[in-house]
Parts: C-alpha cells; structure tokens; sequence
C-alpha cells in the first residue's frame, strides 16, 4: 500500500437489510429509477438485489431468519486496493480475518468460475454475525459491471439526478459503540479527522451512532435538489426540509429506511465508472 491512503480503496456496496426486500428493490427500480446490478437472487443464507446508485451499489438484503424491524444499512463491502497486500497488513496488525470465502457461479460468458472473493473482518462489526467484509470481485464481475454501467448511461441524467452515495449513518448498540470505531480505525486511516463524526472513505462519509438514536441513514447527492423534489411530489412522494440543501423522503415503501437527498456543493460532475481499470 502506497503511503497517504487508506488501506482500502472505497466503499463497493452498502447492505441494506429490510422485512420485504423484493418490495424496496422494486421501489428503488421502478420508483426511483435506479439500474440494476442484480436482480433479486436467492443466495442460500440470503436473498438480495442490487442497484447502482453512481459510486457504488446498495444491496438489498434479508437474511434467512425473520426480520420486521425497520429497514437499515447493516453492513459495508469494502473494496481493497490488492486484497493480498491487505491480508498482510492486518496479519500484521493482528486484527483477526476470517478464511477468505470464495463464491463460485456463472460468469458472462456461461461458464462457471469465481465471482468474487471476499474476506470477514469481524473488528468492523464485533456485536453479532458479521455483515462487513472485504470484497474483490473477479476480472469478469469487473468488466460486466462496467459494461452494464456504461450501458445505463449518467445515472445524473435520471430524475432524482442522484450522483452517488454522500454519506452513511450506522446504528450501533450502544455498549459496543467505541469498539465498533476503534475495529474501523484502521481501514480509515489516514483520514481520521471527524466532521460531526464523520470520516471519508473514497469519497463517501460514513458514521456511527448509537442505535438508541436511530438504525442508520443514506445520504444521496444529488445535481438538482428543485428537481429532485419536483419529481417525488408528481410521483406522490412527500419530502420534508432538514437543512437548506437537505430533504427527507417520507413513504411507507422505504419500510423505515432514513434516505436524505442533498445538494452537492459545489455542483459536482455525471460521475465515473468505479469500476472503470
């Protein structure tokens, strides 16, 4: 790893668990208009969805034991910038990592090989089955994501003009609060200047909170804040003012999710394929 960068290069996908997760991925497709990376797939353990959101995805999730609490981010997959090198940096660190996993399946061309690797790091979340890990998708996963992105086309260009994911609030139980921090201090570093305790990971802010305060947020940002709400408003959405350059989308179909939209400032560009070599 190169000096003067964190240890892993940016957020891939954000998970997002919820009691009806077929309902809030169509809500998020047809709704919102947001492309697929995945349709809603039955994983074993799990079943998801996923959708692009600009620069990166959210994965929408539930796992095979019932949930009716609210919808919430629960986990991170992170992606690393060589994921050896980060295996040999937290051996030496001695942060525990369980066996790295490896997913096999179809890939674009029909035949069956490795989707992804990826690596639990229970540290980043210490309190119960742990839902962070480091991702590295295989050559072909890349290149199928970057062609679907490339075909969709500036998801700017959408209604909601959303560009991406600002920021990510998680809730914690309290009692495991400061140890939750402390296991993702490394994988922060060297940005570890809070802003309202907040720190960047590649270009999105993420926190933590105690869950007695609230399950978690997602901030999206977007070119046109005017157009945004114009657009929940015709579609029957309420949104409600937090800040001058933030609102809040109030529907029954987020099944609890807090989404915010913000204004970036300063205006900020259509976006750039992450997964673009």
């Amino acid at each position: 790893m190169g000096s003067g960068r964190t240890p892993v290069k940016r957020i891939d996908h954000i998970i997002v668990r919820c009691p009806s997760p077929e309902k809030l991925f169509l809500f998020f497709t047809t709704q919102l208009k947001f492309p697929q990376l995945w349709s809603m797939t039955d994983f074993g353990p799990f079943v998801s969805g996923s959708v692009y959101v600009g620069n990166c995805m959210i994965e929408i999730m539930k796992g095979k034991i019932n949930y009716e609490g609210p919808a919430h981010p629960l986990g991170f997959g992170l992606e690393p910038w060589d994921l050896d090198d980060l295996l040999q940096q937290l051996e030496k660190k001695q942060i525990e990592t369980k066996e790295p996993g490896i997913c096999l399946g179809t890939l674009p061309n029909g035949k069956k090989g490795i989707l992804f690797t990826s690596v639990i790091v229970p540290s980043l979340r210490p309190y119960d089955r742990c839902q962070t890990f480091v991702i590295d998708w295989s050559p072909e996963k890349k290149t199928e994501f970057r062609n679907l992105i490339e075909k969709f086309g500036p998801i700017a260009k959408l209604p909601l003009s959303v560009n991406g994911v600002s920021e990510v609030m998680t809730g914690v139980p309290k009692e495991h609060l400061e140890q939750t921090i402390t296991g993702w201090e490394f994988f922060l570093k060297p940005d570890l200047t809070m802003t309202n305790h907040l720190w960047n990971l590649g270009g999105i802010k993420i926190g933590f909170r105690s869950i007695e305060n609230g399950h978690g947020s997602i901030t999206l940002k977007t070119l046109s804040l005017d157009g945004a709400k114009k657009f929940l408003g015709e579609t029957g959405f309420q949104t409600e003012n937090r800040a001058a350059n933030k609102i809040f989308v109030k529907t029954p179909h987020l099944q609890g999710l807090d989404l915010f939209l913000e204004e970036a400032t300063p205006p900020i560009s259509e976006g750039l394929n992450p997964y673009k070599t």
